[in-house]
């Protein structure tokens, strides 16, 4: 549905990452055969490093939406952002 709406809103460079709640085996093999069934993709990457171990776990919460040098702040409660120097921006 997420895919589909987004193709429709005209955001077809939007990607989909499965995370979080999707540290299951068995969630990513149901996603992977629902593709197969629907002919469609429905993922464009996975972040589930917590069905690995031993694993690292990080979040990767938009906290804003726009440029660098004009950012309009917006998370859900509880994340604000974090710089980071290690990241580069490429556009």
């Amino acid at each position: 549905a997420l895919r589909t709406a987004l193709d429709a809103a005209g955001y077809t460079n939007v990607k989909i990452i499965l995370t979080s709640g999707f540290g299951s085996v068995d969630k990513v093999n149901a996603f992977v055969k629902a593709e197969e069934a629907l002919k469609v993709r429905l993922f464009d990457s996975l972040g589930v490093g917590g069905i690995f171990k031993p694993c690292r776990t990080a979040t990767m919460d938009i906290v804003g939406v726009g440029t660098p040098e004009k950012l309009e702040r917006m998370s859900k409660v509880g994340r604000y952002e974090m710089p980071n120097n290690n990241l580069k921006l490429v556009a």
